[in-house]
């Protein structure tokens, strides 16, 4: 029985090798007419579990797609028709599979229960990839420009793994390297952000932000991560350390100053903008923030002092009419709220008159930030709606009732087509 069996597996070895040998056959021969179908029957044979981590099979893989990229290269020498993303898209196939066997060399080894591998195509391999790793970054490069950010993040992220791999070789890594893996870092980190990938934006933002260049994008791609993913503690972390650097760019501080307001941590909102006015006692955004944390304050008043004085400075400073109009607004609505089922009716209408007075104080320097920003409907659709209804202005009333609907239809749908 044992012989049957022992036979039987014999026999199945035999015809596997056979069918290896068969294929491998039909590649070579490929290889050698330099026939970019090649790459094709590379695939086939990898869906075989008996060949897919074979490290030969690797190696032809390697090799078919150089074929392609020397059939692309000469057909753009000699002036012919050409596939540029093929082109590119070899290259990074080339480093892929030379990536792969090189693994699967290392495992083959050691199942076999060798201490020391010997690697028998690394050193033409590594030879391979160090010619092509400037084409590496500019197919990224490539598709970056054509917005393919889910391709091109494949091209950054091998850019800058494969320069520390034993595979690339032994060499220490330059300065100029250095310098070319870290911008590297800093656009897989954008192709990223594009896709909503926050486990590939973490691996490459540490590097990213060594980027002196780019660094100051970085670190506001890093909060809108944060931001996005409602971590507020690791948020106003990266913001403290953006204002810090960047005290005069709106993002950082506009959102900082936010985080502190929307925890009732006024005092250090205040703190915040004072700190902005004594490095630059004429900076309006300064001057924002003050009236920002006045209005979350509850000190209308001195909100609206403040608001218009910046309206004095800077007409264009669309944020200070929006502070100025929601004040007075507050202070309607605070109004409405003294009014009691046991006043009497020239009391309410004495009220209602001080109501209507302050809302059409409002209105126009709400209308004014509508027209600065028209696209802004979250933040002045409520106040004109509540505005418009109180003051009986059914005309206006209901074309922005209409507008507010669109709004958060399309809102709706784009988070449920979000989802899928």
């Amino acid at each position: 029985m044992k012989k049957i069996v022992s036979l039987s597996v014999l026999m199945l070895m035999i015809g596997s090798c056979a069918y290896a040998q068969k294929e491998y056959r039909q590649i070579r021969e490929q290889l050698k007419n330099k026939n970019e179908g090649v790459t094709g029957t590379v695939e086939n044979c990898l869906k075989n579990d008996k060949f897919k981590d074979d490290p030969e099979l690797l190696h032809y893989g390697v090799e078919a797609w150089l074929v392609v990229n020397e059939n692309q290269n000469r057909n753009a020498y000699l002036k012919q028709k050409y596939d540029t993303a093929r082109l590119f898209n070899s290259v990074l196939n080339m480093y892929s599979y030379a990536v792969r066997c090189d693994t699967m060399e290392a495992y083959a080894a050691r199942k076999k229960g060798k201490k020391k591998v010997s690697y028998k195509y690394r050193g033409s391999h590594g030879d391979l990839i160090r010619s092509q790793y400037t084409n590496l970054y500019n197919g990224g490069q490539f598709l970056l420009l054509k917005k393919d950010f889910a391709n091109a993040y494949n091209y950054f992220s091998m850019y800058y793994d494969i320069r520390t791999n034993p595979l690339f070789g032994r060499s220490k890594v330059s300065k100029k390297d250095s310098l070319s893996m870290i911008r590297a870092a800093y656009w897989a980190t954008v192709c990223a952000y594009q896709t909503n990938n926050r486990e590939n934006f973490f691996k490459y933002n540490a590097a990213a932000l060594k980027d002196t260049t780019y660094r100051q994008k970085e670190l506001e791609l890093t909060a809108r991560i944060y931001k996005a993913g409602k971590d507020t503690a690791a948020l106003k972390e990266i913001l403290k350390i953006g204002s810090k650097e960047y005290p005069q760019l709106d993002y950082f501080f506009t959102n900082l100053i936010d985080c502190y307001n929307n925890e009732g941590e006024f005092d250090k909102a205040m703190a915040l903008a004072d700190n902005l006015l004594k490095h630059d006692p004429r900076s309006v955004m300064a001057q924002y923030g003050r009236s920002l944390v006045l209005l979350k304050m509850k000190r209308y008043d001195d909100c609206i002092e403040l608001s218009k004085s910046i309206i004095q400075s800077d007409s264009a400073y669309s944020e200070a009419y929006y502070n100025v109009g929601a004040a007075y607004l507050a202070k309607a609505t605070m109004l409405r709220e003294k009014v009691k089922s046991d006043m009497k009716l020239e009391e309410i209408r004495n009220i209602k008159r001080e109501e209507d007075k302050l809302l059409r104080t409002a209105l126009p320097y709400m209308e004014h930030y509508r027209l600065l920003n028209p696209n802004s409907v979250e933040w002045w659709g409520r106040p004109l709606y509540n505005i418009y209804l109180a003051l009986n202005m059914g005309s206006k009333f209901e074309e922005v009732e209409k507008i507010i609907a669109d709004a958060e239809k399309a809102k709706a749908e784009a988070e449920k087509a979000a989802k899928k």
